[in-house]
């Protein structure tokens, strides 16, 4: 056998074993709150995700006490879903913005929403590329789920979360097929605990619905 076919075998057994990998990433779990990761990067065949995310309820690996009374503007677009946010927040301009992204974040810019479309129909790949993408980089405790939202009840909503400690950020993002037959992307990051009353708001609010 050459050289080159013993490469390409070998490349299509990697490929095989980190599509593998990734099958598990997922799995539902009993709706239970974990307790607080360690603070170690984990592998996504190894964690054991967050569990079954609850709306109304931050889906954090520890819960801060916020405030569901805040004041809120509902933003978004038919194709990019609705959502509710805190009035105080202001439209975000990216310095590299991708076309027709809507970005929203607090007055210093710091914690930050995104809602946006990819034309890939897989929200599955799109997550899971995302969460392999941190991981290579500096994501610490890179962590996968599916999650329910309280307005789509039937629909599979995939998550991604992670703690950036070089940005001393947290970042979680959810995809899901849309209506427009497209993967609706929604990212959410920032300071933990300024960023929970968000997660609340998100989880319970979002809809295609502009009411």
């Amino acid at each position: 056998m050459s050289i080159r076919n013993k490469q390409l075998i070998s490349l299509l057994l990697a490929c095989c074993l980190a599509a593998s990998s990734l099958s598990g990433c997922f799995a539902k779990k009993p709706a239970v709150e974990p307790e607080p990761a360690p603070p170690v990067e984990s592998k996504p065949e190894n964690n054991s995700g967050w569990g079954n995310s609850t709306p109304g309820k931050p889906s954090t690996p520890s819960t801060p006490s916020v405030s569901t009374t805040v004041e809120t503007k509902r933003i978004g677009d038919d194709e990019r879903g609705y959502v509710d946010i805190p009035k105080g927040w202001v439209i975000f301009l990216d310095y590299d913005p991708m076309p027709g992204v809507i970005q929203y974040s607090d007055p210093l810019g710091i914690n930050i929403i995104t809602l946006n479309v990819f034309d890939d129909t897989d929200p599955y790949s799109i997550c899971a590329a995302y969460g392999m993408s941190y991981e290579k980089k500096d994501g610490v405790n890179v962590t996968y789920a599916r999650v329910t939202l309280k307005n789509l009840p039937d629909t599979v909503v995939y998550q991604m979360y992670c703690y950036l400690p070089q940005e001393g950020i947290y970042f979680i993002i959810y995809t899901f097929a849309g209506p427009s037959g497209k993967t609706n992307y929604v990212a959410i990051e920032g300071n933990l605990d300024d960023i929970a009353a968000v997660v609340i708001l998100f989880e319970s609010s979002f809809s295609f619905d502009p009411e």
